[in-house]
């Protein structure tokens, strides 16, 4: 590229030609050599950025016009990838004149603006213009950023000349629109905390922004027990099995009422007219209980004259909710407790923090009309219900929703041990293989078991350096003592998911305080990470490799046990080195009463040993650090299964208690949004990788998507408001 951009810089100075130097002045630096440029890194924040480019425009900037140039492209570059209008602002004030600039005609106007930006002068110009950023102006960003400068700096003129609008003006300094000034359809709709449902809004929002499972519930119109007897060929829904059991009637006929509650929600999520919305009661029930916790259904007969038309009240309701399932809830009183229950009375409707009549279900779903079926929850039942969910923690309400998911299908084919294949199975489940070889020939035969997993699970408590850290710690090769001799243990994924979960187990146990704790170590990961290294292979460059790279961890291992028993404290508090020092500063302080020379002697021999001391620390310190390195290069340029990050769930707070919340990509704007319950905002993506919070903000699950498949997966934003 560096070559390349040489080439045209001398073409466009030979020939004397104004296109092609417009061309080099637009075209951006490689993030990479954008923060070289500036000194910096990817995990700097905005600030740190600014700073930096200042001290090195001072510094070097003022050397020639192309250190000028260089190090203002490179800060150009940094707010185009990061979509950072902080950055962005700063950069304009000192480096564009609006009235004269190549991005911009001249002899610029207000028509010409709303030309420029595409949009019709019409009274309400600002709801306009917020409309139009808000749905296409920032999609242009990283596509093509010298159409992105033309339509910024077109709204900026006309904010400065003519609109003097103190919000556009805010929007081009924080790229932050208010949610009123946007159309509905630009924004998701947020969900609504209803007692302890923080991490089952989450999930509810990541399972509705994967396109073709969404779909899937959306289109989800089975009757109960006829659909069920009619999947029943030769008795396969009795065979088959769900996470290695048997699905008792009892549990399909629930978990058909939990896809249809999530078929409504899904439906109000695409079609709904405020701003956020709540989860049912019967949401909320199903999610946090298990699956084999009985739910009492009653089943109403048609009437046999024809049905009068709903009220206003009525049209929109779902055929399995009823004023016997609706238990009204009021905001919190007392601070201490998130759920306050109470009868269903007149005096409290108002107070109802789940959905209003209004806001049921849409007509994207047509209910069945032979027959209504609702389920009645008791207050204590519902309130048992939260209590459960407290406990939980977001991996547990996954596994439970996806079970009656599963539930509720009739498989598409059966796996080993009658196991069901199905949709979810196919969009979330991987397998892996455990082999346990013998060291030695003589000690026994291999053997080896396969496993299906949902989610992979990363031992924090292991301090993982980085994402495949982690990852080694659950797959990869090591060597176990076992009665009958030493074996090699291995696991590799034999079949890998579309979607990949990785929960982040933060929570530990103290055993000398004998209570939990929650551990804070950042986990770094890129954009995009590859399972090459993992994957079950035959391949014997990577066989080779992975050998390489378990010799290279035993060998590590025995170098940061000889470095912590170098380094750690000893019963005194002191380690061997400062063992050492204290014994130099006894002998000088006892030199006077000791004789010929034995102090002397003393104190030179023990400085002899302290300076050796150090060497050999040193040195093991620095054959880490390589072994380390190799590690981590040893699978760098094994590129082909590779997984882009999706969704990233946040917990504030400690390991008893907490809050969630979570970030999802949009695939198409190529941002983050954080869906904190009702409240939903944009975020660029280097604000969301390695994200870096609060005091006790980690991340505690992350998702990936095959990078082949991302595009099409990733979906969000779905809104049809009628």
């Amino acid at each position: 590229i560096k070559k390349l951009r040489k080439s045209l810089q001398v073409l466009a100075t030979a020939k004397k030609s104004q296109i092609l130097k417009n061309f080099l002045e637009e075209e951006l630096l490689t993030i990479e050599e954008a923060y070289e440029v500036l000194t910096v890194d990817f995990s700097c924040d905005d600030k740190t950025i600014e700073t930096s480019f200042s001290i090195r425009l001072s510094d070097e900037g003022l050397s020639s016009i192309e250190n000028f140039n260089k190090i203002n492209k490179a800060l150009f570059t940094i707010a185009i990838y990061r979509t950072s209008f902080y950055l962005l602002d700063f950069y304009e004030q000192d480096n564009i004149d609006l009235n004269n600039n190549y991005y911009l005609p001249n002899d610029l106007d207000e028509n010409q603006c709303y030309s420029i930006l595409g949009v019709a002068r019409i009274a309400n110009e600002k709801s306009k213009l917020f409309k139009y950023v808000g749905s296409n102006y920032q999609k242009t960003i990283v596509l093509d950023p010298s159409h992105f400068m033309k339509l910024r700096l077109a709204l900026r003129f006309l904010n400065n000349n003519y609109l003097k609008n103190e919000k556009v003006s805010l929007y081009l300094k924080t790229g932050k629109i208010e949610p009123d000034d946007l159309e509905l359809e630009t924004l998701p709709v947020g969900l609504r905390n209803v007692g302890n449902t923080c991490y089952l809004n989450s999930l509810l929002q990541y399972l509705f922004a994967i396109k073709p499972l969404r779909e899937f519930i959306l289109q989800f119109n089975k009757k109960f027990p006829m659909t069920f007897n009619s999947e029943n060929v030769d008795g396969i829904l009795e065979k088959r099995r769900v996470g290695n059991r048997f699905v008792p009637i009892k549990e399909v006929e629930r978990s058909y009422q939990l896809v249809y509650q999530l078929k409504y929600l899904f439906n109000d999520l695409i079609s709904a007219k405020q701003r956020d919305i709540a989860p049912t009661e019967q949401l909320v029930y199903l999610a946090f209980t298990n699956i084999s916790q009985e739910v009492d259904f009653i089943e109403e007969k048609p009437p046999t004259v024809p049905l009068p038309q709903p009220t206003h009240q009525q049209k929109n309701r779902s055929p399995y909710s009823s004023e016997l399932s609706v238990v009204p809830y009021e905001k919190n009183v007392n601070k201490n407790s998130d759920l306050n229950i109470e009868k269903n009375s007149r005096k409290n409707r108002k107070n109802n923090l789940f959905k209003p009549e209004e806001e049921k279900h849409t007509d994207l779903f047509q209910p069945e009309k032979e027959k209504l079926i609702h389920y009645v929850i008791k207050p204590e039942q519902l309130q048992n219900a939260i209590d459960i969910g407290s406990q939980q923690d977001i991996t547990e309400c996954i596994d439970n929703v996806m079970c009656q998911i599963e539930s509720s299908l009739a498989p598409v084919k059966l796996e080993d041990g009658n196991e069901q294949y199905d949709i979810v199975k196919k969009l979330f489940f991987g397998k892996s293989k455990q082999l346990l070889e013998p060291v030695h020939k003589n000690n026994g035969k291999s053997r080896h078991s396969i496993e299906r997993f949902l989610s992979v699970y990363i031992n924090m408590g292991d301090h993982p350096a980085d994402i495949y850290d982690g990852l080694d710690n659950y797959f990869g090769e090591e060597y176990l003592s076992m009665d009958d001799g030493e074996i090699k243990k291995s696991v590799t994924i034999t079949k890998l998911p579309e979607i990949l979960h990785l929960q982040l187990s933060r929570v530990q146990f103290d055993r000398e305080r004998l209570c939990l704790y929650k551990l804070f170590d950042p986990l770094p990961y890129d954009d995009i990470i590859y399972l090459d290294k993992y994957m079950d292979t035959d391949d014997p460059t990577i066989r080779h490799k992975r050998t390489q790279v378990l010799e290279w961890k035993e060998e590590l291992k025995k170098l940061k046990k000889t470095e912590n028993y170098m380094t750690k404290e000893r019963e005194g508090g002191l380690t061997i080195k400062e063992s050492l020092i204290a014994s130099v500063d006894f002998l000088l302080n006892k030199i006077d009463v000791l004789q010929n020379n034995v102090g002397e002697d003393s104190i030179a021999v023990i400085k002899k040993e302290i300076e050796n001391f150090d060497k050999k620390v040193e040195k093991i310190q620095n054959q880490i650090i390589e072994l380390e390195e190799k590690i981590s290069d040893q699978f760098k340029d094994d590129k082909k299964f590779g997984y882009k990050i999706f969704a990233v769930v946040i917990h504030r707070g400690q390991a008893n208690y907490g809050h969630y919340f979570i970030f999802i990509r949009d695939a198409k704007k190529n941002i983050f949004r954080c869906y904190n319950d009702e409240q939903i905002t944009e975020v660029s993506v280097e604000n969301v990788i390695n994200f870096s919070g609060g005091a006790t903000e980690t991340p505690s699950f992350l998702v990936f998507i095959r990078e082949e498949l991302f595009d099409d997966y990733a979906d969000p934003l779905k809104r049809v408001v009628r």
